[in-house]
Protein backbone atom coordinates (compact mmCIF):
# COMPACT_ATOMS: atom_id res chain seq x y z
CA UNK A 1 0.00 0.00 0.00
CA UNK A 2 0.87 3.35 -0.77
CA UNK A 3 2.68 5.81 2.15
CA UNK A 4 1.86 9.03 0.04
CA UNK A 5 -0.72 9.42 1.90
CA UNK A 6 -0.02 8.94 5.26
CA UNK A 7 3.48 11.38 3.82
CA UNK A 8 0.91 14.07 3.00
CA UNK A 9 -0.35 14.02 6.27
CA UNK A 10 2.63 14.58 8.30
CA UNK A 11 3.97 16.74 6.18
CA UNK A 12 0.88 18.77 6.68
CA UNK A 13 0.63 18.38 10.62
CA UNK A 14 4.49 19.02 10.74
CA UNK A 15 4.17 22.49 9.08
CA UNK A 16 1.23 23.03 11.67
CA UNK A 17 -1.44 23.75 8.45
CA UNK A 18 -4.89 22.68 8.06
CA UNK A 19 -5.82 21.24 4.95
CA UNK A 20 -6.92 24.29 3.54
CA UNK A 21 -4.00 26.17 4.38
CA UNK A 22 -2.04 23.34 2.98
CA UNK A 23 -4.11 23.39 -0.48
CA UNK A 24 -3.53 26.94 -0.53
CA UNK A 25 0.47 26.28 -1.20
CA UNK A 26 -0.40 23.17 -3.58
CA UNK A 27 -2.96 25.67 -5.50
CA UNK A 28 -6.03 23.74 -4.52
CA UNK A 29 -8.75 25.88 -4.42
CA UNK A 30 -10.80 23.83 -1.55
CA UNK A 31 -9.55 21.61 1.39
CA UNK A 32 -11.48 18.31 0.20
CA UNK A 33 -8.79 18.12 -1.93
CA UNK A 34 -6.09 17.55 0.53
CA UNK A 35 -8.76 15.67 2.60
CA UNK A 36 -8.97 13.14 -0.53
CA UNK A 37 -5.04 12.91 -1.00
CA UNK A 38 -4.62 12.11 2.60
CA UNK A 39 -7.46 9.21 2.32
CA UNK A 40 -5.33 7.85 -0.71
CA UNK A 41 -8.44 8.10 -2.83
CA UNK A 42 -6.27 10.51 -5.38
CA UNK A 43 -3.24 11.82 -5.80
CA UNK A 44 -1.80 14.99 -6.40
CA UNK A 45 -1.37 16.09 -9.38
CA UNK A 46 1.81 17.40 -11.28
CA UNK A 47 0.40 20.96 -10.98
CA UNK A 48 -0.01 20.43 -7.18
CA UNK A 49 3.54 19.35 -6.74
CA UNK A 50 5.32 22.14 -9.38
CA UNK A 51 3.48 24.08 -6.63
CA UNK A 52 4.42 22.35 -3.54
CA UNK A 53 8.28 23.42 -4.92
CA UNK A 54 7.95 26.36 -5.80
CA UNK A 55 6.46 27.38 -1.90
CA UNK A 56 9.83 25.60 -0.66
CA UNK A 57 8.49 22.02 0.40
CA UNK A 58 10.81 18.97 -0.96
CA UNK A 59 8.65 16.80 -3.09
CA UNK A 60 11.42 13.47 -2.92
CA UNK A 61 10.08 13.16 0.67
CA UNK A 62 6.34 12.87 -0.46
CA UNK A 63 7.52 10.62 -3.45
CA UNK A 64 10.08 8.78 -2.33
CA UNK A 65 8.02 5.64 -1.11
CA UNK A 66 9.55 1.95 -2.19
CA UNK A 67 5.67 0.83 -2.07
CA UNK A 68 3.61 4.15 -3.32
CA UNK A 69 2.16 3.07 -6.78
CA UNK A 70 4.27 1.77 -10.06
CA UNK A 71 2.86 5.35 -11.15
CA UNK A 72 3.35 9.05 -10.71
CA UNK A 73 0.09 10.87 -12.37
CA UNK A 74 2.08 14.06 -11.14
CA UNK A 75 5.21 13.81 -12.90
CA UNK A 76 4.93 14.09 -16.83
CA UNK A 77 8.22 15.88 -17.39
CA UNK A 78 12.01 15.45 -17.02
CA UNK A 79 11.91 18.76 -14.96
CA UNK A 80 10.66 16.98 -11.51
CA UNK A 81 13.09 14.08 -12.58
CA UNK A 82 16.28 15.46 -10.77
CA UNK A 83 18.49 13.13 -9.04
CA UNK A 84 17.79 10.63 -6.99
CA UNK A 85 14.33 10.17 -8.97
CA UNK A 86 15.97 10.13 -12.05
CA UNK A 87 17.65 6.48 -11.23
CA UNK A 88 14.53 5.13 -9.98
CA UNK A 89 11.58 6.38 -12.59
CA UNK A 90 11.38 6.34 -16.04
CA UNK A 91 8.84 8.12 -18.41
CA UNK A 92 6.85 6.69 -20.35
CA UNK A 93 5.18 7.52 -23.24
CA UNK A 94 1.36 7.99 -24.29
CA UNK A 95 0.81 6.69 -27.50
CA UNK A 96 -1.38 9.46 -29.55
CA UNK A 97 -2.39 7.58 -33.01
CA UNK A 98 -3.15 10.79 -34.53
CA UNK A 99 -0.33 11.53 -35.12
CA UNK A 100 1.07 8.45 -35.05
CA UNK A 101 3.92 9.60 -32.59
CA UNK A 102 4.15 9.51 -28.64
CA UNK A 103 4.28 11.79 -26.27
CA UNK A 104 5.75 11.90 -22.54
CA UNK A 105 2.94 11.12 -19.70
CA UNK A 106 4.28 9.32 -16.72
CA UNK A 107 6.82 8.23 -14.51
CA UNK A 108 6.96 4.72 -13.76
CA UNK A 109 9.25 3.01 -10.93
CA UNK A 110 11.99 1.48 -12.37
CA UNK A 111 12.49 -1.47 -10.08
CA UNK A 112 8.45 -2.70 -10.63
CA UNK A 113 9.47 -2.20 -14.95
CA UNK A 114 12.10 -5.11 -14.32
CA UNK A 115 9.29 -7.09 -12.00
CA UNK A 116 7.17 -7.16 -15.52
CA UNK A 117 8.91 -7.76 -17.90
CA UNK A 118 8.86 -4.64 -19.43
CA UNK A 119 11.52 -2.06 -20.71
CA UNK A 120 11.19 1.15 -21.38
CA UNK A 121 11.46 1.50 -25.26
CA UNK A 122 9.08 -1.12 -25.51
CA UNK A 123 6.16 0.48 -23.27
CA UNK A 124 3.63 2.73 -24.19
CA UNK A 125 0.21 4.10 -22.82
CA UNK A 126 -3.40 4.76 -24.03
CA UNK A 127 -6.34 5.68 -21.94
CA UNK A 128 -9.22 3.66 -22.40
CA UNK A 129 -12.17 4.83 -24.49
CA UNK A 130 -15.85 3.54 -23.61
CA UNK A 131 -17.42 0.98 -21.60
CA UNK A 132 -16.85 -2.62 -24.11
CA UNK A 133 -14.16 -3.54 -21.70
CA UNK A 134 -15.88 -2.84 -18.29
CA UNK A 135 -15.43 -4.69 -15.97
CA UNK A 136 -11.85 -5.02 -16.47
CA UNK A 137 -11.11 -1.88 -17.59
CA UNK A 138 -13.23 1.47 -17.46
CA UNK A 139 -13.56 4.46 -19.51
CA UNK A 140 -10.58 7.07 -19.18
CA UNK A 141 -8.45 4.17 -17.27
CA UNK A 142 -4.57 4.61 -18.15
CA UNK A 143 -3.28 0.93 -20.08
CA UNK A 144 0.20 0.10 -20.01
CA UNK A 145 1.00 -1.92 -23.23
CA UNK A 146 3.58 -3.80 -23.84
CA UNK A 147 4.53 -3.51 -27.50
CA UNK A 148 7.19 -6.32 -27.82
CA UNK A 149 4.51 -8.64 -27.58
CA UNK A 150 2.83 -8.64 -30.91
CA UNK A 151 1.80 -12.18 -31.52
CA UNK A 152 -1.95 -12.91 -30.07
CA UNK A 153 -2.65 -14.98 -27.74
CA UNK A 154 -5.86 -16.76 -26.79
CA UNK A 155 -7.42 -14.98 -23.84
CA UNK A 156 -5.22 -12.05 -23.59
CA UNK A 157 -5.81 -8.26 -23.79
CA UNK A 158 -4.20 -6.58 -26.76
CA UNK A 159 -4.19 -3.08 -28.72
CA UNK A 160 -5.55 -2.61 -31.79
CA UNK A 161 -5.22 0.06 -34.59
CA UNK A 162 -8.55 -0.24 -36.61
CA UNK A 163 -9.31 2.81 -38.65
CA UNK A 164 -6.80 5.13 -37.07
CA UNK A 165 -8.75 4.26 -33.73
CA UNK A 166 -7.19 2.70 -30.79
CA UNK A 167 -8.90 -0.03 -29.63
CA UNK A 168 -8.56 -2.66 -27.08
CA UNK A 169 -10.18 -6.04 -26.90
CA UNK A 170 -9.51 -9.60 -25.72
CA UNK A 171 -8.44 -11.73 -28.37
CA UNK A 172 -9.33 -15.63 -29.35
CA UNK A 173 -8.75 -17.79 -31.61
CA UNK A 174 -11.21 -20.84 -32.50
CA UNK A 175 -9.96 -24.01 -32.78
CA UNK A 176 -8.66 -24.98 -36.19
CA UNK A 177 -9.60 -21.61 -37.98
CA UNK A 178 -8.01 -19.16 -39.07
CA UNK A 179 -10.40 -16.28 -38.09
CA UNK A 180 -9.57 -13.63 -35.15
CA UNK A 181 -12.35 -12.96 -32.86
CA UNK A 182 -12.06 -9.83 -30.49
CA UNK A 183 -14.31 -9.93 -27.83
CA UNK A 184 -15.27 -7.04 -24.97
CA UNK A 185 -15.78 -8.00 -21.51
CA UNK A 186 -18.60 -5.85 -21.16
CA UNK A 187 -21.68 -8.68 -20.63
CA UNK A 188 -24.13 -6.20 -22.62
CA UNK A 189 -23.83 -7.93 -25.90
CA UNK A 190 -26.32 -5.96 -27.83
CA UNK A 191 -24.44 -2.95 -27.30
CA UNK A 192 -20.91 -4.58 -27.90
CA UNK A 193 -21.16 -7.73 -29.74
CA UNK A 194 -18.02 -9.92 -30.17
CA UNK A 195 -16.44 -9.09 -33.69
CA UNK A 196 -14.71 -11.74 -36.13
CA UNK A 197 -12.09 -10.70 -38.46
CA UNK A 198 -11.22 -13.12 -41.11
CA UNK A 199 -7.80 -13.48 -42.15
CA UNK A 200 -7.63 -10.93 -44.91
CA UNK A 201 -8.78 -8.21 -43.07
CA UNK A 202 -6.37 -9.12 -40.13
CA UNK A 203 -3.63 -7.94 -42.76
CA UNK A 204 -4.79 -4.53 -42.26
CA UNK A 205 -5.19 -3.94 -38.78
CA UNK A 206 -2.07 -2.79 -36.78
CA UNK A 207 -1.47 -4.71 -33.30
CA UNK A 208 -0.11 -2.30 -30.81
CA UNK A 209 0.91 -4.76 -28.39
CA UNK A 210 -0.57 -6.91 -25.59
CA UNK A 211 -2.05 -4.58 -22.46
CA UNK A 212 -0.53 -5.51 -19.07
CA UNK A 213 -1.37 -3.29 -16.76
CA UNK A 214 -4.00 -0.47 -15.79
CA UNK A 215 -5.05 2.15 -13.87
CA UNK A 216 -7.80 3.56 -12.86
CA UNK A 217 -9.91 6.22 -10.35
CA UNK A 218 -12.45 4.14 -7.89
Amino acid sequence: MSKLPERIRQLRTDMGLTQEEFGKLAGVKTRAAVSQWEKGRTSPQRDALLSLEKNGIDIRRLLADDEQPPHLPAVVGAHLLTAPLANEYVLIPRYDHAHSETKCELAFRLDWMQRMGLTPGTACLVYAAGESMTPAIHQGGLVLIDTSKKELRNGKVFAFLIDNEVRIKRVFKPLGGQDLCLSSDNDNKRLYPDEVLQEAVMEVIRVLGQCVWQGSAL
